[in-house]
This record gives C-alpha cells, sequence and structure tokens, in this order.
C-alpha cells in the first residue's frame, strides 16, 4: 500500500539512503550513488534483522544457556551480513530479472538518473 512504502521510504530517508524531491514527478531518490550503498545498509534501515540468532547473540537460546549449535548461526549470520554487505544497489539492478521486472510495475516507476546511478521513485497517477 502507499502507506506502507511511506513509512519505508521515511525510514531509508532517516538513515541517508534516500532524500525527498519536491514538485510535479516528485518522490524520493538515493542520497549517495548507488555503487555506495549496499543491500545489507537497506535491510538494516528498514529495521529487518540479518541476525539469524534465536537468541539475537545473547548466547541465553536454550532455557537461558548457550546451545549447542550457537556458534553454527552465529557464523551463519556473520556470512549472511557480509555476503549483503558485498551487493550494492549498482550491482543488484543490473541483474537480468530486476531489470525485466523494473519497468513491469504500473504503481512505481524506478528510473536510472544521471552520472551518479541514482534512482527516482515517483508514484503513477492511476
Amino acid at each position: 500500500s502507499l502507506s506502507y512504502l511511506e513509512q519505508l521510504f521515511a525510514k531509508l530517508r532517516a538513515h541517508g539512503l534516500v532524500e525527498g524531491v519536491r514538485g510535479p514527478g516528485g518522490g524520493y531518490r538515493l542520497a549517495r550513488p548507488a555503487e555506495k550503498i549496499t543491500v545489507a545498509d537497506v535491510i538494516r534501515a528498514v529495521d529487518e534483522k540479518l541476525d539469524v540468532r534465536r537468541c539475537q547473540g545473547n548466547k541465553d537460546c536454550q532455557d537461558g544457556k548457550r546451545c549447542l549449535t550457537h556458534d553454527l548461526w552465529n557464523e551463519l549470520s556473520e556470512q549472511l551480513e557480509k555476503f549483503l554487505d558485498g551487493i550494492t544497489l549498482a550491482d543488484y539492478s543490473q541483474r537480468p530479472d530486476v531489470r525485466e521486472r523494473s519497468g513491469a510495475s504500473r504503481t512505481q516507476k524506478i528510473e536510472a538518473k544521471s552520472k551518479h546511478h541514482a534512482f527516482l521513485y515517483q508514484r503513477a497517477i492511476a
């Protein structure tokens, strides 16, 4: 919904990832070049967790004590964060499936802009 998108963009703006654009055709654009923003940055900004540990690192996963698989989940969390920190929005936008779908939506439009590869989000009028 539009309300949910506005909430997400408010969080992205608060973390310095997007900035508002006023006027006709306004919306949001990246505050930094797409090459400088990672997928992990976006996930963190919208309050999603990259940590797969049940205990969130507190080592109290099983009846207040560290579980036998804590180190395994800890390493997985670290690898997940490292992996997503290694993918920039510029990298992701070049994936064939992403490029194919980006023009298909009727409710939003994402355009590559200028030498900074900034993306502009615009609400389409139905």
